[in-house]
């Protein structure tokens, strides 16, 4: 393999990064928009339906519902984007051309 070929292969790799960011983005906004919506169904439902709910239940529920939604959720984006976003970045700069070719040979 000479070093035209391994350096397309790094770039495909930094395409690859690319798609997968794009592709998360796309599910992102979907999946956030469905938390939201049925967060407010929920709310709708209960109060026209008159059902009595304990304070502290919506508090806990409240609470529940943010804390999972930003370190289950949220967390796991932000990082999965952060890592696709180096190796994109990484590979589109040339550093992975100059500095791990032998790397990209095992692909």
């Amino acid at each position: 393999m000479d070093k035209k070929d391994k350096i397309e292969l790094c770039f495909k790799q930094a395409e690859l990064g690319a798609s997968r960011w794009d592709r998360r983005r796309n599910d992102e906004w979907k999946v956030t928009l469905l938390f939201w919506g049925g967060l407010l169904a929920s709310a709708k439902f209960i109060r026209e339906a008159n059902v009595s709910v304990p304070l502290i239940f919506l508090i806990v529920g409240g609470i529940s519902f943010i804390a999972i939604y930003t370190f289950i959720w949220l967390r796991g984006l932000w990082r999965a984007n952060y890592n696709d976003k180096n190796w994109e970045f990484f590979y589109r700069a040339g550093k992975g051309v100059k500095s791990s070719l032998d790397s990209c040979k095992d692909i």
